[in-house]
Parts: C-alpha cells; sequence; structure tokens
C-alpha cells in the first residue's frame, strides 16, 4: 500500500473484517475439510472450536464467525500492519509466539521482528504473441514459465484443449519443468540456480526438441542436461489467490497460503491467526517425498532464515493489442499445471474464461511417474495417451485445485473495453465486479 496504493490500511481491511465480525455462510469446500479435520483434532483445540462451533462440525450454510480475528484485523487497521509483528505482552506477534510454543514450536520474538519481505524482479519470457511475467524462485512461476515456453518452441497446438496430441505435449513440457524444479530450486539467497539460463527461449527450444510426438522419453532425459543430481518428487490445501484488473487495466496476482489443509492447525486464542506449516515445502531430506509427492535436492534443505520451495504461479500475461490476462490458483503443485492449462486454453484456443478456466485437466510433476487425469478427459484420449507410455491415473473427482482468471481487452474502434472473470467451480468459486 505504501509504495503502490492509494487506500488506507483501514479501508483494505474493512471488508476482511466485516466477514470476522458478523459472519458468513460456510460454503461446501469449507464444510468438507471441516468435517475431514474436525475428527482428528484433540479437546479442547482452537481449531476445533472453530471448525466444530458448540461441537457441531460446520454444515453448508452455517454462519462462521471470528470475533477474535476481527479484534485482530480492527487492531492492525488502526495501528498499521506492522502491529502484527509487535510481541509486548498482549500484542499480536506475543499471542503467535504463545500458541507456536504451547504447540512445540521454536518461535522467538527475535523471528517476528527481523522479518522483512523480499520484493524480486519478476522474471518474463513468451507464450505465444504474450509476453509473461512471473514470481521468480523460490516461487513456482519459473516452473510455468519453462512449461509454456518449451511448448512456445513446439509447433501451435491446434486439435482441441482435450486432444490426445495436446495433452501428450503439454505433459512433456510439464515434465521437463518440473524435473528441473526437483533438481534446482530453492531459495537463491541460498543456492546458485540457473535462473536466466531456464528462463531463456534457447533452453526452451532445446528441451522442445527432444519431446518425441508418439512416445514419453527415459526418465534421465527430462530437464536440464548433465544435471546428476538425486531427485525427489509437490499439494497444497490451505492456499488462496485472487486476481483484479482495474478500470485502467492494471493488473495484481495475488498468492498466499498456510500450506497444508488449515495449516499447522495451530491458532492464535486471542488473535485468531492461523499459523502455517510452510516447513513442510522444504526437503526435509534429498529424493524425499513431501506431503505433496514432491521432492527435492539440497537446494531446497531448511535453513535458518531460507525461504523454501513453493509452487505458488502468480502470471500476468500481456498481448500485443494491450490485452492483459492475469492467473493464478491454489492446489500445491496443480497450481503450477492449472495456471499452464489454462493459459494455453485462453492463448491457444481462444476459449473464454470461464470455459478456459472450467476443461479438464491433467497433472504431470515428474516425480512420481504417472499422470493425474480429471475423469471427464475421453477414454478414447487416455487410451492414445497410455499407447504413447504415460502413465495414467484417473481421479475419482476434478483435481484438488482452483484456478482465478480475469481477462481485461483494451477499446478499439467502436467497442468499448471489457473484462471477463473465472474463478473455478472445482472449489465453488464465483468472480466478483466490483463497483468503479
Amino acid at each position: 500500500l505504501s509504495e503502490f496504493g492509494t487506500m488506507k490500511p483501514a479501508q483494505v481491511i474493512a471488508p476482511a473484517l466485516r466477514l470476522a465480525d458478523r459472519g458468513f455462510p460456510a460454503g461446501r469446500h469449507l464444510a468438507r475439510s471441516a468435517a475431514m479435520v474436525v475428527p482428528k483434532l484433540a479437546e479442547p483445540h482452537p481449531l476445533r472450536a472453530l471448525l466444530a462451533p458448540q461441537g457441531k462440525v460446520l454444515t453448508v450454510g452455517m454462519t462462521v464467525r471470528r470475533p477474535e480475528l476481527a479484534s485482530t484485523l480492527r487492531m492492525l487497521s488502526q495501528a498499521g500492519f506492522l502491529a502484527f509483528y509487535k510481541t509486548q505482552p498482549g500484542a499480536i506477534g506475543d499471542d503467535l509466539l504463545q500458541a507456536n510454543r504451547s504447540a512445540g514450536g521454536l518461535l522467538q520474538a527475535e523471528d517476528l521482528a527481523s522479518y522483512k519481505p523480499v520484493a524480486r524482479t519478476p522474471m518474463t519470457g513468451r507464450f505465444r504473441s504474450h509476453q509473461l511475467f512471473v514470481i521468480p524462485p523460490p516461487s513456482g512461476g519459473i516452473t510455468a514459465l519453462e512449461a509454456l515456453q518449451i511448448l512456445n518452441a513446439r509447433p501451435a497446438l491446434a486439435q482441441g484443449p482435450t486432444a490426445s496430441a495436446t495433452l501428450h505435449e503439454t505433459i512433456e513440457a510439464l515434465k521437463h519443468a518440473f524435473a528441473d524444479r526437483a533438481k534446482l530450486h530453492g531459495d537463491p539467497a541460498f543456492t546458485n540456480i540457473p535462473v536466466e539460463e531456464l528462463a531463456s527461449a534457447a533452453y526452451a527450444s532445446g528441451r522442445a526438441a527432444t519431446i518425441q510426438p508418439d512416445r514419453v522419453l527415459p526418465p534421465q532425459s527430462y530437464g536440464r542436461p548433465g544435471t546428476d543430481k538425486p531427485l525427489s518428487p509437490p499439494r497444497d490445501k490451505g492456499t488462496s489467490h485472487l486476481c483484479v484488473i482495474d478500470r485502467h487495466g492494471n493488473a495484481a496476482a495475488l498468492t498466499a497460503t498456510v500450506n497444508l489443509s488449515f495449516g499447522a492447525r495451530v491458532v492464535g486464542a486471542k488473535s485468531g491467526v492461523l499459523l502455517n506449516n510452510q516447513m513442510d515445502d522444504f526437503t526435509a531430506k534429498p529424493a524425499t517425498e513431501n506431503a505433496f509427492g514432491l521432492v527435492g535436492d539440497e537446494a531446497n534443505l531448511v535453513a535458518p532464515g531460507k525461504r523454501p520451495a513453493s509452487s505458488m504461479t502468480p502470471l500476468i500475461a500481456v498481448g500485443p493489442d494491450g490485452t492483459v490476462m492475469c492467473a493464478g490458483g491454489s492446489g500445491g503443485p496443480t497450481i503450477v499445471t492449472g495456471v499452464v492449462q489454462t493459459l494455453i486454453n485462453l492463448i491457444d484456443f481462444g476459449m473464454d474464461a470461464e470455459a478456459a478456466v472450467s476443461a479438464p485437466r491433467i497433472h504431470a510433476q515428474f516425480l512420481p511417474d504417472s499422470v493425474l487425469i480429471e475423469p471427464e478427459v475421453p477414454s478414447d484420449v487416455r487410451d492414445k495417451l497410455t499407447a504413447r507410455g504415460h502413465k495414467l491415473v484417473v481421479t475419482p473427482a476434478p483435481l484438488e485445485t482452483a484456478v482465478q482468471v480475469v481477462v481485461y481487452r483494451p477499446a478499439s474502434g467502436t467497442q468499448p473495453a471489457t473484462w471477463t472473470a473465472a474463478s473455478d467451480p472445482r472449489k465453488g468459486g464465483k468472480p466478483a465486479i466490483a463497483p468503479r
């Protein structure tokens, strides 16, 4: 807000404060998550009190109120966002420290006092006629960028979004990108990541040339050649994403996460703040899977002050006519694959926002050596993918991922500027239009 915004903190906080104070009806996704988590929580437990008020597990339509969180938001709106990190008795930070320590954590007041966000220069690349802007490591933007640029170096996808040729090319590009993620990604402050190489059109062309239209490659052929390192295999449930494009065409893509479903399942008793379990995004040890089946190398081992590799993929694409596409999502590593496929649907197949987000998807992350495929993909397409050597796992329901997209097209001739948006039906989302 201080660098780029035009509103006061109290204005920005007001909608969330209103929801926390007055309450909101539980949706299908929250009710289902509560039903899964509550039986695993001991009594008494602050999260159990939130998800099962008066002992009754949340169901669709029940009103959810967050009075403790409302008090925290009210304090932030009055004192500013830095109040979150204050640790004197009764402060928000002090409550977080007590919640962390009561759960066996190691958080110290110095950790809150010394925390600073890191502003990074976006990475850029191209997909067809669009310029892409993504967040660099340790986040997942480089993985999406690499996959899209590999596809950009291949013949245009022309057979439709669920054609076997389209899905095969997409899977192979994603496997190259995720192989590099497993071998090379981590916090650039602690490890040397060949970012410029991985983001270059020349590197993408080299990987694109290895793709065979009728078969998969040997496992060692994916990713950067000569990187002889152990490979380790992503899955998120506590992530939210939003895209906003204003009336001037300015765009913001914002991803926030507590990592797994309800994070660490630790809640500040007085602040109502839910703590994350972002530590799971680190590599516990090389070649060992995390909760999402992702693996990593020494580059992503845990260390003090280090940020873990992440699948968060906020993305902005700008067309030659000034068209702006803003995308991102939730769902661990399926964020990357969901955003990539949504961009393909928008740009290669000219689909509108809703159709691009709703179309059936696959998910391939190199390791494990299998491809998740939604049940809506036709059986004959699955057969053709299997014949190429893909090991398919048909999911019983749509993937636990949610992609958001907003598309702005500037005025042209007599046609006014237009905005279209979609929020993934897989998690019951729907877009909003704010009054000017």
